[in-house]
């Protein structure tokens, strides 16, 4: 039995996907193609200053990613989108900005310690 094919985050994207998605969230898909040096399904897309990838969640959402990002790295935009449909996923979107909550709040009492951080949250709960 032949061994089936693994994608990265699961999601077989194709071009012809990446350029359907982008025409539909950006208009156009003029510059579109494969990223260097990267796994099947990435591919990337530049205009001006902004740069747009298309790829899939690697996180396991099983969703298509669009990031569009300024060149010199000061914003970004993410949308998560179903696979099939090409939708907007919004919930898997809201687990994401819930995952990076969680995260950073991990890292701000890993990086200062549990009681510095419980006196924070207790002079601002019990602020006058």
């Amino acid at each position: 039995m032949a061994k089936k094919k693994e994608y990265p985050g699961g999601v077989k994207l194709t071009a012809k996907k990446a350029r359907e998605l982008a025409v539909q969230e950006i208009g156009a898909v003029k510059g579109l193609k494969k990223e260097p040096n990267a796994p099947e399904g990435f591919f990337q897309m530049q205009f001006g200053s902004l740069n747009v990838r298309i790829h899939p969640d690697i996180s396991g959402s099983g969703c298509i990613l669009l990031e569009v990002a300024f060149a010199c790295g000061t914003g970004r935009c993410v949308q998560y989108h179903n696979p099939e449909t090409l939708e907007q996923d919004f919930k898997a979107e809201e687990e994401a900005a819930r995952r990076a909550r969680r995260e950073a709040l991990e890292d701000w009492v890993n990086t200062n310690g549990a009681d510095v951080c419980h006196a924070a949250v207790n002079r601002i709960w019990n602020k006058p």
